[in-house]
């Protein structure tokens, strides 16, 4: 199942819900028309959300759309803010302290992390 969801900071309240078909039940498999990838079904719901008129301060994914780039340009050129894991030999865009944008693999981004957060979040990356 794909879910959306409205969070306050005290309840989440479900907003809809649609059923994922692997492509093994169905007949044609992947090339059957009733066919959709998590992410389609994913977009498709926060696209009702914003038909809506719902504009979410932040977007929670599950780590397996963290690592779906053409997911995440789509919450992108949606100017969604989004929030979710991700693999830790994935790259990363930062900003540095001189405003430069770099990018960097988040494993090398945990190292780069003063002791304290990196004993605190570090082994999360590794």
């Amino acid at each position: 199942m794909v879910t959306t969801h409205l969070y306050d900071g005290k309840k989440s309240l479900p907003l809809d819900i649609e059923l994922y078909q692997h492509a093994s039940s169905l007949a044609e498999g992947k090339k059957d028309i009733e066919f959709k990838k998590k992410p389609e079904l994913a977009l498709e719901l926060i696209d009702r959300s914003l038909e809506r008129g719902y504009r979410p301060g932040i977007v929670l994914i599950d780590a397996g759309y963290g690592n779906n780039i053409t997911f995440l340009l789509e919450l992108e050129k949606k100017k969604l803010k989004y929030l979710g894991g991700l693999a830790k030999n994935r790259k990363v865009r930062i900003e540095t302290l001189e405003n430069q944008r770099e990018e960097i693999r988040l494993d090398k981004l945990a190292e780069s992390l003063p002791s304290g957060l990196s004993r605190s979040y570090g082994d999360k990356f590794r």
